[in-house]
């Protein structure tokens, strides 16, 4: 029997915030090639087929080298990510909540609040995949190979907190 896959990243999110998953996806797959990227919204990087969602999500939360919380407005009404931050939590392993379309430190639940959060801003991503590359061992390439996907999120995450503070839900 094989071994279970063993994901670098787990990117948290609600499925309101695909587009910025995927964006994240795409910024780390340039950043980092060749790593293992569990993102459930994001074709290529969902769980195998036929898998028991609730029990894999909550192994992979738990033992993948980093998950990633991408906070938003949204996210804070999804039981699936309260799930995830809170079993990831529990084991101390390094959780890097990413707040994003305009989201405030504010909406991190306890205990999760008290991790350093980062917002989607140009200086603050570079920080991420600096601080991302300290858990994981695939190697970041330069910034010039992942300048434009990271300005691409940045101005993703722009539009997203105009378009829902125009429209909200």
């Amino acid at each position: 029997m094989p071994a279970p896959k063993s994901y670098d990243f787990f990117i948290s999110h609600t499925s309101h915030d695909v587009d910025l998953a995927k964006a994240l996806v795409g910024l780390l797959d340039s950043a980092f090639p060749g790593s293992a990227i569990l993102c459930t919204s994001v074709p290529g990087r969902r769980l195998e087929s036929g898998a028991n969602s609730r029990e894999q999500l909550a192994k992979h939360a738990v033992n993948c080298k980093v998950l990633i919380a991408l906070i938003t407005e949204v996210s804070r009404d999804s039981v699936y990510m309260q799930f995830e931050l809170g079993a990831r939590w529990g084991t101390g392993r390094h959780l890097s909540p990413v707040l994003a379309a305009g989201a405030e430190p504010s909406l991190l639940p306890a205990p999760i609040s008290e991790a350093q959060a980062l917002r989607c801003e140009e200086a603050d991503l570079h920080q991420l995949l600096a601080d991302l590359e300290k858990h994981v061992s695939v190697s970041k390439t330069s910034p010039e190979r992942y300048a434009e996907l990271l300005s691409a999120l940045v101005s993703l995450s722009a539009s997203v907190a105009k378009d829902r503070r125009t429209n909200p839900q």
